[in-house]
C-alpha cells in the first residue's frame, strides 16, 4: 500500500501533467511513456499523452512520470535540433535519459512535490543501466561510434 504522501505526490503530478496540457492514461502494461505529435512547425504539441502502468507502485510511477515530463520538456526545448547533428544516435539517446532525469527533479520542484532525493536518483541510476546495457549488445561498429560520441562531448 503507498503511503498517504506518495499518493498525494502521485495525484498532484497526475493534475500538474494535466495542467500542462498533457493527457496522462492508465495503461495495463511497460512502464511509463510520454507520446506526442507536434505540430508542423514543432514549436508546440498538437497531441501529448502520458500513458502509465497502474499496477505499479505510487513511488515509481511518480519518478516514472517525473522523467515522461522531463522528455516533453527537452523535445519542446529542441533537444534534438541542439545535439542531433553532433552526436550519433546511441550516444543521443542515452544523453536524452540522463537529461530528462535532471529535468524531472526540476520539474518536481514545479509542481511542489516533494520526493526522497537519494531514492530518486537511485530509481534513475536502474533505468539508465538499462540503456547502457543495451551498448554492449550493439556490434563492435556502433560501440565505437558512441565512444566517438562521448569523446565530443568533452
Amino acid at each position: 500500500m503507498p503511503t498517504k504522501a506518495e499518493s498525494n505526490n502521485f495525484n498532484k503530478l497526475i493534475a500538474f501533467c494535466i495542467k500542462q496540457g498533457v493527457t496522462v492514461e492508465k495503461s495495463h502494461e511497460g512502464y511509463a511513456e510520454f507520446q506526442f505529435l507536434q505540430t508542423k512547425n514543432k514549436k508546440g504539441f498538437l497531441h501529448q499523452t502520458i500513458k502509465y502502468n497502474k499496477f505499479l507502485p505510487k513511488i515509481f510511477l511518480t519518478y516514472s512520470l517525473l522523467h515522461e515530463m522531463g522528455h516533453r520538456e527537452l523535445i519542446s526545448q529542441g533537444f534534438e535540433k541542439t545535439y542531433g547533428k553532433t552526436f550519433d544516435k546511441g550516444f543521443m539517446q542515452i544523453l536524452e535519459e540522463i537529461l530528462a532525469w535532471q529535468k524531472g527533479l526540476e520539474i518536481a520542484k514545479k509542481a511542489k512535490i516533494k520526493i526522497n532525493q537519494k531514492g530518486y536518483a537511485q530509481h534513475a541510476q536502474r533505468a539508465l543501466r538499462t540503456y547502457i546495457a543495451g551498448i554492449f549488445m550493439f556490434d563492435e561498429k556502433e560501440v565505437n561510434k558512441i565512444q566517438k560520441a562521448i569523446d565530443k562531448f568533452y
